[in-house]
């Protein structure tokens, strides 16, 4: 009969031990890297003439009832396409003072037709502007016959800033491109 109690004890302490075997868990664990990698939206201002040449600081003499090829392009050196917009200013120098230019006596030749005029000032191209591409708001500056002596041995400069903002999943609303989201403050 002990004999009997030891066999049962132990059969007993081996179904305890197999039933906390039993009762494990299996798990597993793992890590995952997941790398973003976001676009560009970067421009760079390039001026050449009409002849592929890069547009020089004229020093030479210009005189009234002459057009100089300028042709400022803004060139999408990004890896995404933008929006862009352009500030055109023309004042004069002489004497180490600027003083403004009436602009019926320095025009520029405006592309009216692919850039648009803001209320702020701004010329906004009406599209985007796809990686690699280039756009350019004008061609040409003319001074007119109408500039009298005040404009001897001075610098015409028309100054070109250029701004852009990307357009993928940035909508233009109602075909405004003035209202575009993101454009940096003045």
């Amino acid at each position: 009969m002990k004999r009997n109690i030891a066999l049962l004890a132990i059969l007993t302490a081996l179904a305890a031990i197999l039933a906390l075997g039993t009762g494990a868990y299996f798990t597993a664990s793992g890590q995952a890297t997941n790398v973003v990698t976001t676009g560009t939206v970067s421009l760079s201002l390039d001026e050449r003439r009409a002849d592929g040449q890069v547009f020089p600081d004229l020093t030479a003499d210009v005189l009234p009832g002459q057009s100089v090829s300028k042709i400022p392009y803004v060139v999408n050196t990004g890896s995404q396409p933008f929006y862009t917009r352009m500030l055109l200013q023309v004042f004069g120098e002489k004497g180490g003072e600027h003083f403004p230019i009436p602009e019926e006596l320095v025009t520029l030749d405006l592309d009216t037709e692919h850039w648009a005029q803001g209320t702020d000032g701004w010329w906004y191209y009406r599209g985007e502007v796809a990686p690699g591409d280039k756009k350019a708001p004008f061609t040409q500056v003319t001074f007119s016959p109408r500039m009298g002596n005040e404009y001897m041995d001075a610098r015409i400069v028309v100054s070109v800033t250029a701004q852009a903002v990307q357009s993928k999943n940035n909508p233009v609303p109602q075909g405004d491109y003035t209202r575009v989201a993101g454009w940096p403050a003045d």
